[in-house]
């Protein structure tokens, strides 16, 4: 779904087209900007950020796929959006138990495969694909011969699973598959890339008032990076008794403060952004529901 827009402003830097072409000519045009970030599966789009903005708003959204609460929702939700979860997986940071103990590990190519490391005793954790390479490294360092080279990766491939062999001279192999394997969860700060969807939801419904004055602070924290602008706040709620479900979903509405907008990221992932003073014409109001497993996309009127 893709919504119209009139205006030749930029959003976030304010500038018409001439003035962004004084700036740079390669990033002046306005380019597509999905307002939920596609990386975790956003559909909704719309052509109102210069290709300079978008760029940099890239940047300040990339966290979102790292979030602890998104990571445990698309890790619950693997089985029913398998595509999405390899999408927003690969690459991402996970732990995994087996009988060697506990290691790192990311997600390539729908395996996990562990992070190379060196242990507080010497020994070396690598990917069971790169260990004959590592061995046979080892052995030239030391200055084996090609025999005793050829017998320890020999003696590599027989060595069972869970036991620990000697291959060659002063190395021991253990081979270990992982047993279980989790998200490594890191907390991410993430509340202006949640302000900057809950603001492109609004341009859609203010169209040009969202160049009004009061929004200047708003397009700064974008620029400048740094805290919320004290005009707005973000507040993430939770509702008892609901789980993840395969749907994100953004509404609006008018309160005697300001405007709230819910920004939910799989069902359960709710956010309140709150923008103080500023109001939407109680006509036109509307809900943008996107089903991740069908992909379909629904406004209705609020």
């Amino acid at each position: 779904m893709n919504k119209e827009w009139t205006d030749e402003r930029c959003i976030i830097c304010a500038l018409t087209l001439t003035e962004r072409r004084s700036r740079c000519v390669e990033t002046a045009l306005l380019t597509e900007e999905h307002l939920i970030p596609d990386a975790i599966g956003g559909r909704l789009t719309c052509n109102f950020l210069c290709k300079h903005c978008n760029d940099h708003m890239g940047q300040l959204e990339a966290g979102l796929k790292e979030d602890p609460g998104i990571r445990w929702a698309i890790e619950n939700l693997k089985d029913t959006l398998p595509n999405l979860w390899a999408t927003m997986s690969q690459g991402q940071a996970y732990v995994v138990q087996g009988p060697g103990g506990t290691v790192g590990a990311k997600l390539e190519d729908g395996d996990i495969r562990v992070t190379p490391s060196r242990r507080s005793d010497d020994s070396l954790v690598v990917p069971l694909k790169d260990a004959p390479e590592v061995v046979r490294k080892t052995l030239e360092r030391r200055g084996a011969t090609s025999d005793e080279i050829r017998n320890a990766m020999t003696n590599l491939k027989e060595v069972p699973e869970g036991s620990r062999v000697k291959i060659a001279e002063g190395i021991e192999i253990v081979k270990s598959a992982p047993v279980t394997a989790y998200p490594a969860l890191k907390s991410h700060d993430n509340d202006l890339a949640l302000l900057k969807i809950a603001y492109e939801y609004v341009a859609l419904h203010l169209g040009r008032k969202i160049f009004d004055g009061y929004f200047d602070s708003v397009r700064a924290a974008f620029v400048k990076g740094g805290s919320l602008p004290s005009c707005c706040s973000v507040k993430p709620y939770r509702e008892r008794g609901s789980g993840f479900q395969p749907f994100h979903r953004l509404a609006v509405k008018n309160t005697t403060d300001g405007l709230i907008v819910g920004v939910h990221f799989f069902g359960y992932l709710k956010n309140r952004v709150e923008f103080l003073r500023p109001q939407i014409a109680k006509t036109g109001l509307f809900c943008y529901t996107l089903r991740l497993d069908t992909r379909e996309e629904e406004c209705t009127e609020v």
